[in-house]
């Protein structure tokens, strides 16, 4: 039976005065206390990490602060050596959810610590979360900070070299500068390292590589896109339909057309084989490379547009806008397509009469219309002959 404290404690008094016991405190529950000295030295090492004591004032003008909405208020600054150490500062990067927090951990850094590994994330983040500047208009101050964050990271990244990044790295870096639209020295290095070492380059790698390469109008480092022409077609198989898409739309717009286009005849039987499952965009962005580029592209065509036949009512005002343009550049003459789209505009006439794009999908649809009559026309002559 348990005996309560106050039970005991009443024992032992009536013990002491029934036979002169000496009554001493019942032992305690709690466990025994750290001596004092490395309990002393512990709370000396803590202190020893914290940050610097400021000002309110002080802490608002450095450049470290962050008292922006979802920073958790900071109210103080971190131990320097965050900024120094690669394994918190790719935590700090990581956990960064607005530029803001990207911002709060490159501000005042001393790069010449980061590793490879820093350097891509850091670009990543920066691409993912700022905002190009407008055309034409003057930078204004946040612009002016992340240039100079983007020319000290590709500092850094100058003074590391590509073989200290891996294939993934490489591949984010080239994503990152194609968001950004940086275009620098570094290009030709790292473009050369892809090229040697493109093997070990996983399918979500190759794609974003190619992505920012489209961005950035890479057409030049025609090496890189050669060597990627020969591995990727016997590997095409590894790779996700999004990330075929995304390949395809790129390569679209670096106008990739090789004396043999293996890849390309690749891609569009992948694409041939998931037509069902691709939907209005990934439809109008293979259509839209495949138009851009040269290649033996007859039965791709005939399969997208009448598939896009299909689908047209699912095609917002844009992406027709989008589609009939690039159909009528490309001077492409199938009549089921032209008819469907056509139809697909008419019923829409009461939602378009007061779209300002209306004019223009006329015009393009008389195009695209005067093709096929043309078409027509020509096959009906040489079955008469």
């Amino acid at each position: 039976m348990a005996v309560s404290r106050v039970a005991r404690l009443a024992l032992g008094a009536a013990l002491l005065a029934l036979g002169g016991l000496t009554l001493t405190a019942p032992s305690a529950e709690r466990p025994p206390r750290a001596p004092r000295g490395g309990r002393a030295e512990r709370v000396l090492a803590e202190e020893a990490e914290l940050p610097t004591p400021k000002t309110w004032r002080e802490l608002r003008r450095h450049p470290r602060f962050d008292h922006s909405p979802g920073s958790g208020w900071r109210t103080q600054l971190l131990p320097d050596k965050e900024a120094s150490d690669p394994r918190r500062v790719q935590e700090g990067l990581t956990r960064a959810e607005r530029l803001s927090g990207v911002l709060r951990v490159l501000d005042g850094a001393d790069l010449s610590s980061w590793s490879a590994i820093n350097v891509a994330t850091a670009w990543h983040r920066l691409a993912k979360f700022s905002r190009l500047p407008k055309r034409g208009a003057a930078p204004d101050q946040r612009d002016l900070q992340i240039r100079d964050l983007q020319r000290r990271l590709a500092e850094r990244a100058r003074e590391l070299g590509p073989e200290e990044f891996t294939p993934r790295s490489i591949s984010t870096l080239f994503y990152a500068w194609g968001l950004k639209r940086f275009k620098c020295k570094l290009l030709k290095p790292f473009s050369i390292s892809a090229r040697t070492r493109l093997k070990e380059f996983d399918p979500q790698s190759i794609a974003n590589m190619v992505f920012g390469m489209g961005l950035l109008g890479l057409q030049y480092e025609d090496r890189l896109l050669e060597e990627v022409g020969k591995q990727v077609p016997q590997r095409l198989i590894e790779f996700q339909l999004e990330e075929v898409i995304s390949m395809f739309y790129s390569l679209g717009k670096l106008r990739y057309s090789p004396a043999e286009g293996k890849l390309l005849a690749a891609m569009g039987d992948y694409v041939i084989d998931r037509i069902d499952t691709l939907g209005p965009t990934r439809l109008l962005k293979v259509v839209e490379a495949a138009n851009q580029v040269d290649f033996p592209k007859s039965r791709l065509m005939n399969v997208l547009m009448n598939q896009i036949a299909r689908e047209i009512n699912g095609f917002t005002v844009h992406q027709i806008v989008v589609l009939v343009r690039s159909c009528a550049q490309a001077e492409v003459k199938h009549a089921k397509g032209t008819t469907a789209i056509t139809e697909e505009v008419m019923s829409r006439l009461s939602e378009l009469n007061t779209d300002a794009r209306l004019s223009q999908i006329m015009d393009n649809l008389k195009i695209m219309q005067d093709l096929v009559r043309k078409k027509k026309k020509k096959e009906e002559v040489e079955l008469t002959q």
